[in-house]
């Protein structure tokens, strides 16, 4: 697995943290997947953008990091932002009647 983390300025100017998840997000990588997600809302808030277009599996342990981080982020003022999340992240989300509660950006914004 591989995590990534960038910082700088986004949309309308908003702070953005940009988290890359790649590989598998399950029950032997949460913990530290979860340290990564918890320290990017340190900073100023914004969005955390948490970019999950190289996962390649996730469990309902991965999922539930996602709403973890989701309410965290809402307690905090941060904004989260799934950002092109893979076929797999995709079916998982409507699985589990989550489709909707995550914003979801597919493309990059000029």
């Amino acid at each position: 697995m591989f995590l990534g983390v960038l910082n700088g300025s986004g949309y309308e100017g908003r702070h953005r943290s940009v988290v890359l998840v790649s590989g598998d997000l399950d029950l032997s990588t949460c913990e530290h997947v979860r340290s990564r997600l918890f320290s990017a809302m340190d900073g100023p808030s914004g969005d955390l953008v948490v970019d999950l277009s190289r996962v390649s599996f996730i469990d309902a342990r991965g999922l539930g990091l996602l709403v973890e981080t989701d309410l965290q982020a809402k307690a905090t003022g941060h904004r989260v932002v799934l950002w092109r999340p893979s076929q797999i992240v995709c079916r998982l989300l409507s699985l589990g009647g989550l489709g909707d509660h995550f914003e979801l950006e597919f493309f990059e914004q000029d």
